[in-house]
């Protein structure tokens, strides 16, 4: 208990981090813009496990988030990209039990955005930095044995039934970990349509650096999220 306050504490302070620098930016650079994204994450868990019958499978689900750009310079601008986004994956064991995950993380990556490429009303940039995020909700649902209901076959072997499960994964401040940091990288076209207003479409790449669980030992796995996101968006460019 006490550690999810002190992951909320920390959490806010990094938000408020965030928003001064915002506040700081605005009032000393000369441009900046702010743009609304949305799209799809498709997320992988790497793990490394002496249990080689349990794997992983990715799976798909939503991003949606702000992103604040602050022009140091010509070529070069600070990115901020706030926002909530899923990381979904699947366990599933060889004899078919399918077990689906998903995680929903308040994400804050930072990065360095370099535009390499512009021309009448196109841009090309890459980005690359880091990001914080934080384990908000988990949802499991899938199949599990009911070992009350056991029969048996012809040859006197076990059937055991499955049954349908879902619930809301219940978080243990000695195992898991709610903090996640890791790498952000991000190709960017934007298309000038009028004005100030810019389509934005990106290509995102984040790699997290830290564990899901703490206390990791031989039997346990280490879990490691790998997510790629394609989201679309409009842009606003604000010049003072």
């Amino acid at each position: 208990m006490l550690k999810d306050i002190n992951n909320l504490i920390v959490d806010k302070k990094i938000l408020l981090t965030f928003l001064s620098l915002f506040f700081f930016l605005n009032g000393v650079y000369a441009q900046f813009s702010v743009g609304v994204d949305f799209g799809i994450t498709n997320n992988q868990l790497n793990i490394t496990s002496i249990d080689t019958a349990l794997k992983t499978k990715e799976r798909q689900g939503y991003i949606l988030g702000v992103n604040l750009n602050y022009r140091l310079g010509k070529l070069l601008l600070l990115e901020l990209i706030p926002g909530f986004l899923e990381k979904k994956y699947s366990w599933v064991n060889v004899s078919g039990i399918l077990n689906e995950v998903n995680n929903t993380y308040l994400q804050f990556p930072i990065n360095l955005k370099f535009c390499f490429f512009s021309k009448k009303r196109i841009n090309l940039s890459m980005s690359l930095g880091g990001y914080y995020a934080y384990w908000l909700r988990s949802e499991i649902e899938g199949n599990a044995p009911n070992v009350f209901e056991i029969n048996s076959d012809a040859k006197e072997n076990d059937i055991v039934k499955l049954e349908r499960i879902k619930y809301m994964h219940k978080f243990d401040s000695i195992y898991d970990n709610r903090l996640e940091f890791g790498i952000s990288s991000k190709a960017e076209l934007e298309y000038h349509i009028i004005k100030n207003v810019f389509l934005s479409i990106k290509f995102h790449y984040y790699k997290s650096l830290t564990d899901q669980q703490y206390h990791t030992n031989e039997i346990e796995s280490t879990r490691y999220n790998q997510t790629n996101a394609f989201t679309a968006g409009l842009v606003y460019l604000i010049k003072k």
